[in-house]
């Protein structure tokens, strides 16, 4: 089935920092499941539907392990709700994500990913990757592919070397999603808002520009943080010139390009490499709600990294 506007996805293309493509999933780790998640997958087996949604939605268990990944728990990201928030300034926990993680990966690489496919394979599910949202604008799966600075960034002028660690995560709509979708019009003021900026976000960048990322870090008062930088913690950043979207034939792709932060957000940023082994940093975003009928905002989807080593991650071939 192809959807409304978008385009088959690209080959990989050959290159000195792509030169082959990973399997979504292959560069580190999802942490191990336990309990009944862990039933589920001895079950049903790893490959699944049942497993894979299992998987991509839980977030109540799993095994700390360092350097690797699950699912961020929603209720910690402090999301704007109604009413009146322009006057009131009301935040509250988020309700479950629209889109539940399946994937993520971590590169490092000597230039910029601009294309998913040109590093990594799309995966096929079928029954999951391959349904009919209901919507011709949403797709089953979100792409988010966000390129980091690998080296300090020059103050006074340009640098031309795009190392960067890049960090692919893979999103598969959630049932409860596409229950609302199917029902539009009795649907979350949250699943309404990405309708439409899913249909409007690749070629308008007001509409491009409402995404907005949020990094919380645990424990932050114990991890010997500058304060002006512990005190952006959980604040959300929009993507607006920093962000591209790009419709595919069964999933939607931003690519979030840090290159395009400020110097001064970047070079703190960069401090903060060597402590990432001692962090549990969680990534989530979320489209940003301006009216009382755009409220609450809802987790568009988020990942949790346990303890990344950034010495440890993959060089791209």
């Amino acid at each position: 089935m192809k959807l409304t506007g978008r385009s088959p996805a690209k080959p990989a293309k050959s290159g000195k920092s792509f030169s082959s493509t990973y399997p979504p999933g292959s560069t580190i780790s999802r942490s191990p499941a336990v309990g009944s998640l862990a039933e589920t997958t001895e079950k049903t087996g790893s490959d699944s539907e049942a497993t894979i949604r299992a998987n991509a939605k839980s977030y109540e268990s799993s095994v700390p392990i360092p350097h690797t990944y699950t699912n961020p728990n929603p209720s910690i990201y402090n999301l704007r709700v109604g009413p009146n928030y322009a006057k009131n300034k009301l935040k509250a926990p988020s309700s479950p994500p629209l889109y539940d993680l399946y994937t993520m990966d971590v590169i490092r690489s000597e230039t910029l990913l601009r294309d998913v496919t040109n590093a990594f394979q799309i995966p096929v599910i079928p029954g999951v990757t391959d349904i009919d949202t209901g919507h011709p604008h949403v797709p089953p799966m979100l792409v988010m592919n966000c390129n980091m600075p690998a080296k300090e960034s020059i103050i006074n002028g340009k640098s031309d070397d795009k190392s960067c660690y890049i960090v692919v995560m893979i999103f598969l709509i959630s049932p409860q999603t596409l229950d609302q979708i199917r029902d539009l019009e009795n649907a979350s003021p949250a699943v309404k808002l990405f309708c439409h900026w899913a249909e409007h976000a690749e070629n308008n960048i007001e509409v491009r520009g409402r995404l907005k990322a949020m990094c919380i870090l645990d424990n932050i008062e114990k991890l010997g943080i500058p304060p002006f930088i512990a005190n952006a913690n959980g604040k959300p950043c929009l993507i607006v010139k920093s962000g591209t979207v790009k419709k595919r034939e069964n999933y939607m792709e931003v690519m979030i390009n840090i290159f395009l932060f400020s110097v001064i957000a970047k070079k703190c940023l960069y401090s903060l490499h060597k402590k990432f082994p001692s962090f549990v940093l969680n990534c989530g975003f979320t489209i940003e709600g301006r009216t009382d009928e755009e409220l609450p905002e809802v987790l568009l989807g988020g990942s949790r990294c346990l303890h990344l080593d950034l010495e440890k991650v993959t060089v791209a071939e």
